[in-house]
């Protein structure tokens, strides 16, 4: 739900974070870098039945991928 409220106020009017590129590249980041790696992780997790545990390696990837995507969304508007 979090991950479609930032995609529904990253294009719908009045808000529209990708008319700012500093609110564009932390929407863009959130989604791609936190939200898809974490959420979905733990949503499969969730799904099969598995318990709720916190991962070193799920912590990492979603953390780098965060800052990854974010450099993504900062340059890729640069001329």
């Amino acid at each position: 739900m979090f991950g479609m409220f930032l995609g529904a106020i990253y294009s719908i009017p009045p808000i529209r974070t990708k008319q700012n590129p500093f609110l564009a590249g932390i929407t863009i980041a959130t989604v791609r870098g936190f939200l898809l790696n974490f959420g979905v992780y733990y949503a499969v997790k969730d799904a099969l039945g598995a318990p709720f545990a916190w991962s070193p390696k799920v912590s990492f990837i979603a953390r780098f991928m965060t800052a990854f995507a974010t450099v993504i969304a900062v340059t890729k508007d640069l001329p």
